[in-house]
């Protein structure tokens, strides 16, 4: 399964506390001049190794203890928004200008899917319900993947003072989609294609097709 964590709080609770994971591969590769540690980034948790994407530029690769490996792609200190390898929101526009996709830099099909899939979830919240930390626990139970996150959530709200007995949390709804529709079907199909992420059409001039 793929399971997508995104914590927008610090690690220890505090403001001047290093971003959750970040923080724990610059401590431990001290002196590493790869070893970045941003605000925000990516980290790709594989069986043994891990991938840290700190940046559009770059990515890093950690052993299963944390130790760094290697790194990819290129260390900038700025973005470029002229053009160039890193002006991904100057080609977009400028493809917008010429009404071409031909040099943009990525699929157009390809940024849809990514993006349709955190839509997806966002529905999944909007359609589910609050519950008691006891209550989500007992419907994921059967999942070991989103036991785990639960888990991890849970300990990180912990350390910036959130109780998920008094702050209840909301449980996505239960999702499955049509690929080649790109329709909700299932138990919970009506409500979440009626849901205003899903159904929305785009103001006119700028209409999102229904067919591709």
């Amino acid at each position: 399964p793929l399971i997508t964590e995104v914590y927008g709080l610090t690690a220890d609770g505090k403001m001047t506390g290093p971003s959750n994971k970040f923080g724990q591969f610059k401590e431990n590769n001290s002196g590493e001049k790869s070893a970045k540690s941003p605000e925000i980034g990516i980290i790709v948790e594989c069986e043994n190794a891990t991938l840290v994407v700190p940046d559009y530029n770059s990515c890093q690769v950690y052993d299963k203890d944390g130790k760094f490996v290697k790194s990819y792609g290129k260390t900038v200190d700025t973005v470029d928004l002229t053009g160039g390898a890193s002006g991904h929101h100057a080609n977009w526009v400028e493809g917008i200008r010429k009404g071409s996709s031909a040099n943009i830099h990525a699929p157009v099909r390809e940024c849809h899917l990514s993006t349709a899939l955190v839509h997806s979830a966002n529905i999944s919240y909007r359609v589910g319900a609050k519950k008691s930390a006891g209550e989500i626990k007992e419907a994921i139970k059967a999942s070991s993947g989103l036991s785990e996150a639960f888990g991890r959530m849970a300990e990180h709200l912990g350390r910036n003072g959130v109780n998920l007995d008094e702050a209840k949390a909301t449980l996505g709804a239960p999702l499955t989609q049509d690929t080649k529709t790109e329709l909700f079907t299932g138990a919970n199909a009506e409500a979440a294609n009626r849901d205003l992420v899903a159904k929305r059409t785009g103001r006119k001039g700028f209409e999102i097709p229904t067919t591709f």
